[in-house]
């Protein structure tokens, strides 16, 4: 087995102290030992602390790498008897199966680690940071943040179409006569004259051969649907009829290449495609070719380049993306039966073929970097997430779709379970499971304005959901794509009607926010939230009494960003309702939290107001006067039914501003 390096960056934000004991690497030693279906992987680092501390009451906490195993340290005293006051020693083990990801260790760059007293107490660093563990082949670091998809070769991957004259290309295939006018042989021969006429390079005439049978060949989308005994695989029958299956794509090219003096196979094997559910393929599903270009190997799926079938009909569509495509990429949709045609090292077996992430080839030509969970499936009680990196090169939408299945065996799409927060280099994906059972959750992507956005990735999700709550997220305006808005809380929808709710949000896009409650007799409540000029906006006690809330911004003349749907609280008599608001400040009202208050009957008014000076509680010309408490107003009021209006008011004695309006009833 052949092993790359691991890189472990244990980072701390912290400046030490000089009373605090600070580590200074100064050597490691490392082994790996094979434990049957567990691997192990131990490495010493020796290093000498700043200060003198009793090892026999420290100790270091463990960490895990989530794709690799436990991860324990310890602290032991050196046997170098001579500085044994002062170096020390830091075993380390990783537990975990490297069959895939074999590792060997490499010198590590020690920053911090975290020492702790009998007692459990850190004392160094004071403050820790969270810590993040670096992995990858080598020239590659990639964060460890659940499960990553490691890409990328060791030396930099450089495709031969790059080198191609695609317009000479296209003059040598117009040159050749039509594949129903002569037989293979004379079609190979007239290639051979093309290549030499048009001086073509061995890229060149792999891409001609490639373009060439990805234009006269179509899949037999009719039988493949109704009668795949009447399928032809044979070489022959699929050049003379125009059309086959992966098996006569494959071998034309094979015949058509070979027969031009250059070397290409036929290889077997399977695709993420027709894997379901994580079962084990019974045999081999698809077949696809490697060819060699200038003494060096490469993998091709001409069948795959050619188009798709819609219904029984063959749509054909050239598209040149799987022609020697990065071995690292073209692994993530096929495995051959010949460990050898995988062409990267360490090589993939069936089993982790099967249960990695589904990911389509525009995964990779969109400029994606990592997903995380890197699994076929995942478990979820309530809810799971999904995270992803990319380059900023490229604008991108995205399109989530969570389907359950029902038992009819169809997919049913759960509507406004997926919600993502969507960042200039990541995203992260969430959506609600609401039922017990089988899903299949779909991401597309595409530019902005793009007309159907391609399969990104799917994964099959399986929930053993207990409880019978609905949940799911708010509804995003476009403004919320265009801005880089990060919902903090309430990150679910709906939202309960009668409570208060804190609101927290993060965007450097917008100066000011509101929480905008609507209810269905027409109040209308705005509430500004608090600002402290970082970019994250605060709202605490926030009440919620309208059948839609939104979050909103004065500069779209408070048009909504996000919307909120609201449910009844089941423990409620009463539904929530909310007196009408004549201004939209910057307010917090705690009681009465009603539109219409009883005549006779004694409230506690409470408001928080930052620019009230004199706050009292109007009844036709009897005013009374709030207690001040800071920025707090409160008193109890008794209601006297004078006119059919109480108001809370900033009254100074001859003018008022009112703020709340409440409706009287006998």
């Amino acid at each position: 087995m052949k092993f790359y390096f691991i890189i472990i960056l244990i980072f701390s934000s912290v400046c030490f102290s000089k009373s605090l004991p600070h580590f200074i690497f100064d050597g490691l030693e490392s082994f790996h030992e094979n434990l049957g279906e567990t691997d192990k992987i131990s490495f010493t680092i020796y290093g000498a602390l700043s200060e003198e501390i009793n090892s026999e009451k420290m100790y270091i906490k463990d960490y895990l790498l989530e794709d690799m195993g436990e991860f324990h340290c310890s602290l032991l005293n050196n046997e170098d008897t001579e500085n044994e006051k002062r170096t020390h020693k830091i075993v380390c083990s990783i537990f975990g199966s490297f069959e895939r990801n074999g590792y060997i260790l490499e010198e590590p760059i020690v920053y911090g680690f975290d020492f702790n007293d009998e007692k459990g107490k850190t004392t160094w660093p004071e403050q820790a940071e969270k810590k993040s563990f670096i992995i990858g082949e080598i020239g590659e670091k990639i964060e460890l943040d659940g499960e990553p998809i490691l890409l990328g070769n060791a030396v930099p991957y450089t495709n031969p179409l790059n080198s191609v004259r695609k317009d000479i290309v296209d003059k040598a295939l117009k040159s050749l006569p039509s594949r129903s006018s002569v037989s293979k042989e004379n079609m190979i021969n007239a290639m051979k004259k093309a290549k030499s006429s048009y001086s073509l390079s061995e890229a060149e005439s792999a891409f001609f051969v490639f373009k060439w049978v990805s234009q006269n060949i179509a899949y037999d989308c009719y039988n493949i649907n109704n009668d795949m005994s009447k399928i032809d695989y044979s070489e022959d029958g699929t050049y003379t009829k125009g059309y086959g299956v992966c098996a006569g794509f494959s071998k034309v090219f094979s015949a058509l290449y070979n027969g031009i003096g250059l070397e290409a196979h036929v290889i077997h094997g399977y695709t993420k495609r027709s894997i379901v559910q994580e079962k084990m393929p019974s045999k081999t599903n698809h077949v696809w070719n490697s060819l060699k270009i200038d003494s060096k190997y490469y993998l091709i799926d001409v069948q795959w380049g050619s188009g798709d079938c819609s219904g029984v009909e063959w749509v054909p569509k050239f598209n040149d993306i799987y022609f020697c495509t990065n071995p690292e990429i073209f692994i993530r949709s096929h495995l051959p039966e010949d460990q050898k045609w995988q062409l990267i090292s360490p090589t993939m077996t069936l089993a982790e073929f099967v249960k990695m992430a589904k990911v389509q080839i525009t995964f990779f030509t969109y400029g994606f970097k990592t997903i995380s969970p890197d699994t076929a499936s995942i478990n979820a009680k309530e809810k799971f997430t999904v995270t992803l990196t990319y380059d900023t090169s490229i604008e991108r939408r995205f399109i989530m779709r969570l389907s359950y299945l029902e038992s009819s065996n169809k997919y049913v799409e759960q509507k406004n379970a997926c919600f993502i927060d969507q960042q200039k280099t990541s995203a992260t994906m969430t959506c609600y499971v609401n039922n017990k059972g089988t899903y299949k959750f779909k991401v597309f992507c595409g530019p902005p304005g793009m007309n159907g956005y391609p399969a990104l990735f799917e994964y099959d999700i399986y929930s053993d959901k207990s409880s019978v709550k609905q949940m799911g997220f708010p509804t995003p305006h476009s403004l919320f794509y265009k801005s880089d808005m990060q919902i903090i809380e309430p990150y679910y929808n709906p939202l309960t009607r009668g409570r208060m709710l804190k609101f927290k949000i993060k965007t450097t896009t917008f100066d000011n926010l509101h929480i905008i409650n609507k209810a269905k007799n027409g109040n209308t409540h705005f509430r500004e939230l608090d600002n402290n000029g970082k970019g994250e906006f605060t709202g605490d006690y926030v009440y919620i009494f309208g059948e839609e809330v939104y979050i909103s911004t004065q500069m779209s003349n408070f048009q909504y960003i996000v919307k909120y749907t609201t449910i009844r609280d089941s423990t409620s008599v009463i539904d929530a309702s909310f007196p009408s608001s004549s201004h939209p400040p910057k307010n917090t009202l705690y009681s009465p939290l009603l539109d219409t208050l009883q005549v006779g009957k004694t409230y506690n008014f409470k408001i928080k107001c930052e620019s009230g000076k004199k706050m009292a509680v109007l009844e036709g010309s009897n005013n009374t006067y709030l207690s001040k408490d800071g920025s707090v107003f409160s008193g109890r009021v008794k209601i006297n039914g004078i006119g059919n209006q109480v108001k809370i008011v900033d009254y100074d004695g001859n003018s008022y501003k009112t703020f709340y309006t409440y409706k009287t009833s006998r």
